[in-house]
């Protein structure tokens, strides 16, 4: 083979693996297997690795079984995104995350130390203000049934709350 079809293979291949980080990012097999508190597990463990200057203290008081599949990859995009925007944008030493539940409902809390923002005011000002993937979190718990809400204060920090209700005692409007 040529020089050219070789660099295009290895291109080729470079994309394909790309791709598969890409797909393992979104969805983890994890969450699969072991489902949605195993994956948040191990999701603060491999972000405390990435980033060693941002302290996480993780507190899961709820049950596997409680968490319809279906709301186990919101809980997971809506994570991860924190997360991420805590690494990109915060500068946070610290990051709590509680994800509990009671007979009513499911809770996900997400706090942080850092620079934290002024929200603009307005109804839509996650997404004119802070970025796309405050936006996409709040659109994904409300399409999911749930409530989702935000505080940030330059230098106090920013608290994402997601809550969704529980039909049935057990089950959510996934």
């Amino acid at each position: 083979l040529g020089p050219a079809i070789q660099q295009l293979i290895s291109v080729t291949e470079q994309t394909i693996q790309e791709a598969r980080r890409i797909m393992t990012d979104l969805r983890p097999s994890l969450l699969d297997d072991l489902g949605i508190v195993k994956t948040l597990e191990w999701f603060c463990r491999e972000f405390q690795t990435l980033h060693p200057n941002t302290h996480i203290e993780a507190s899961i008081s709820i049950e596997e079984s409680e968490i319809p599949d279906p709301l186990g990859i919101i809980v997971f995009r809506v994570v991860q995104e924190a997360f991420h925007n805590v690494a990109k944008h915060s500068n946070a030493e610290y990051v709590s995350i509680s994800l509990s539940g009671t007979e009513d409902h499911i809770a996900l809390r997400i706090e942080d130390n850092g620079d934290g923002f002024v929200l603009e005011p307005g109804p839509r000002h996650e997404s004119i203000r802070a970025g796309l993937g405050l936006s996409s979190m709040k659109e994904r718990v409300e399409l999911s049934g749930g409530r989702f809400s935000l505080e940030s204060s330059v230098g106090e920090g920013t608290t994402i709350t997601a809550v969704w209700p529980r039909a049935d005692g057990n089950r959510t409007g996934c």
